[in-house]
C-alpha cells in the first residue's frame, strides 16, 4: 500500500506542474486545560485544488500540526535523550486525489472524505470511515480514506461504489498491547456501495457495506476488528407535519460472526431569528463496539448576535445497559475582523452506575481558547 501511495504521489506531483492551483487555507492556535495540565496546539490547514484539464482535477488537503501533545507520546514511545524538545511536528495529508468528471461518470483515486448519512454532527452508518480521538481542536474527527470512489449518474439518480484497500482502524493516544489490526492483504479491502435518488420532496439512499469493525471489539481478551456487514438506508426531506423544519435519518443493520445489531439516527431540526437547531436520537456513536451501542438524544445548536458573536451548545444524554451519561459542550465565538474567529468554550462528560462511552470521556474534560485565521 505505500508503494501504490509513493506512486501516486509522484504521478500527482508531475501531473501538478503544469496545473493552475487554487489555494484557501486556515491556520489555528488552541490552548485547553485538560487532565491537570494545559495543552498547546498550533495546525496549519492547507487545501489546493488543481485544474488539470480534460475533465481531470487533483486536490491536496494538508495539515500541519505543532503540539507538546505530539512530542509528549513520541517520548513515551522512543527513550532517547534527543527527544527533548517541548514541541514537534507533524504532516497529515487529509485529501490526495484525482478526479475524472465525465458526461456521466465521477472517479476517484486517492485519499477522499465519505459522505454517507444525514447528520451534520455524526453519521453512524458511515462504516467506511474511521474516527480520531487524538485532535485537540474537534475530537471525535472523521478521517478520510485511501481508496477508489466510483459515481454513476443517471436522471434523478445516482450510484457509488467505494473501494479500500487498506483497512485503517480508529485513531487513539494509547491503546492496550493485547490488539491485533487487520493485515493488509487484497482478501482484506472493503466495499461499499450506496444508491441514492429522490422521491417527491426527500432525497433517499440505500447502503451496503463489507469490511471491518473499526472499533476494537473484545474478543477472548483482545482488541480484534472483527468482519463487520451492513445494509441500511437513509432519508431527508421536510417534516411532515410542518414543512418548515427539517426531517432526516439514517439506519444500518449490522452483521459480524452470526451476531447482529442496529445503528443509526433520526433527526428534525430547524432555522430562524438567527438561530439553528437539532434534535436527535442516535443509537451508536463514533468508537463504540457495533454490539454494545449506546442509546443517545442529542440537542445541539447555533444562535449568532448582531456583534459579530455567537454561541454553540451541544447536550447528549445517553444510556447503555444499566449505565447512564451525560455530555456538554458550550462555546462561545467571537469574529473581530471578517478572517479571524477567537472560541472560548469547554467540554464535560459524567457517566454514571458502570463504565460507559461518557465515563471514558470523563478525562476529556477540559476547557480551551482557540483562535482561527482564514486565508
Amino acid at each position: 500500500m505505500k508503494k501504490v501511495f509513493l506512486i501516486f504521489s509522484l504521478l500527482f506531483l508531475a501531473i501538478a506542474v503544469f496545473a493552475t492551483p487554487q489555494m484557501s487555507g486556515k491556520a489555528e492556535y488552541i490552548v485547553r486545560y485538560i487532565n491537570g495540565r494545559f495543552v498547546q496546539e498550533i495546525r496549519d490547514v492547507n487545501s489546493s485544488t488543481l485544474n488539470i484539464g480534460g475533465n481531470f482535477i487533483g486536490k491536496v488537503s494538508f495539515s500541519i500540526y505543532e503540539s507538546n501533545t505530539i512530542a509528549d507520546v513520541f517520548s513515551k514511545y522512543v527513550h532517547s535523550p534527543i527527544i527533548s524538545q517541548t514541541s514537534m511536528a507533524k504532516l497529515v495529508f487529509n485529501e490526495f486525489y484525482i478526479q475524472y468528471d465525465g458526461e456521466n461518470i465521477e472517479l476517484t483515486v486517492g485519499k477522499y472524505y465519505t459522505g454517507w448519512g444525514t447528520s451534520p454532527l455524526l453519521n453512524p452508518i458511515d462504516l467506511l470511515s474511521p474516527y480520531d480521538f487524538t485532535n485537540a481542536f474537534d475530537s471525535p474527527v472523521k478521517l478520510p480514506i485511501m481508496g477508489v470512489r466510483g459515481i454513476y449518474y443517471m436522471d434523478n439518480s445516482q450510484i457509488e461504489l467505494d473501494l479500500i484497500p487498506e483497512f485503517s482502524p480508529d485513531l487513539f493516544q494509547t491503546l492496550p498491547a493485547t490488539f491485533e489490526n487487520v493485515p493488509s492483504k487484497p482478501q482484506n479491502a472493503q466495499l461499499g456501495v450506496r444508491y441514492e435518488t429522490t422521491l417527491e420532496n426527500y432525497n433517499l439512499s440505500l447502503d451496503a457495506y463489507h469490511g471491518f469493525s473499526h472499533a476494537y471489539v473484545p474478543v477472548n481478551d483482545v482488541l480484534k476488528h472483527p468482519v463487520l456487514n451492513g445494509i441500511g438506508w437513509e432519508f431527508s426531506g421536510p417534516f411532515p407535519l410542518n414543512k418548515n423544519y427539517g426531517f432526516y435519518g439514517e439506519t444500518m443493520y449490522l452483521l459480524s460472526n452470526g451476531i447482529s445489531n442496529v445503528t443509526g439516527l433520526v433527526g428534525i431540526n430547524g432555522f430562524g431569528n438567527d438561530y439553528s437547531w437539532a434534535l436527535e436520537y442516535s443509537r451508536g456513536l463514533p468508537g463504540q463496539s457495533p454490539f454494545d451501542l449506546e442509546n443517545t438524544l442529542i440537542l445541539y445548536g447555533t444562535k449568532n448576535f448582531a456583534n459579530e458573536s455567537s454561541l454553540k451548545t451541544a447536550v447528549f444524554l445517553g444510556k447503555v445497559h444499566d449505565s447512564y451519561g451525560a455530555l456538554v459542550n458550550l462555546e462561545i465565538g467571537f469574529q473581530p475582523v471578517q478572517s479571524l474567529n477567537i472560541a472560548l468554550g469547554f467540554n464535560f462528560s459524567k457517566g454514571l452506575k458502570g463504565v460507559d462511552y461518557f465515563r471514558t470521556n470523563e478525562k476529556e474534560n477540559s476547557f480551551y481558547i482557540k483562535g482561527s485565521a482564514y486565508f
